[in-house]
């Protein structure tokens, strides 16, 4: 068995309650997956509590810890986001428009990436 411990970081431009359902889906899902908070888990959230001017920093902090992925929720958060950093991998929840937005090249990228 690994004993390499992944982490998460979650990025929501809204608060922690209106999070509160979602990440508990996504902690349910992991844990199926075998990802265990605890044990090979890490899951890093920052909220901006509704205040877009604060994602910038937001995304930075949670660059700053190095995570193997960052999730996003909202558009505003995956632009905040990919404009932080361009190595570490970006899952998108509740963006609209990636392609015009210039957060993926075409639908078809973004399908393969997920695939991957």
């Amino acid at each position: 068995p690994s004993t390499r411990v992944y982490r998460l970081g979650i990025l929501n431009l809204g608060g922690a309650s209106n999070g509160a359902g979602s990440l508990a889906a996504i902690r349910a899902r992991l844990r199926d997956l075998g990802y265990v908070e605890g044990q090979n888990l890490v899951i890093e959230s920052r909220y901006a509590g509704g205040q877009s001017e604060r994602l910038p920093v937001l995304a930075a902090e949670l660059a700053g810890l190095n995570p193997d992925v960052i999730m996003t929720i909202t558009t505003p958060a995956a632009i905040a986001a990919k404009k932080t950093t361009e190595r570490i991998p970006i899952v998108m929840a509740g963006s609209a428009n990636p392609v015009e937005l210039g957060l993926v090249t075409s639908l078809a990228d973004q399908e393969a990436t997920l695939r991957a």
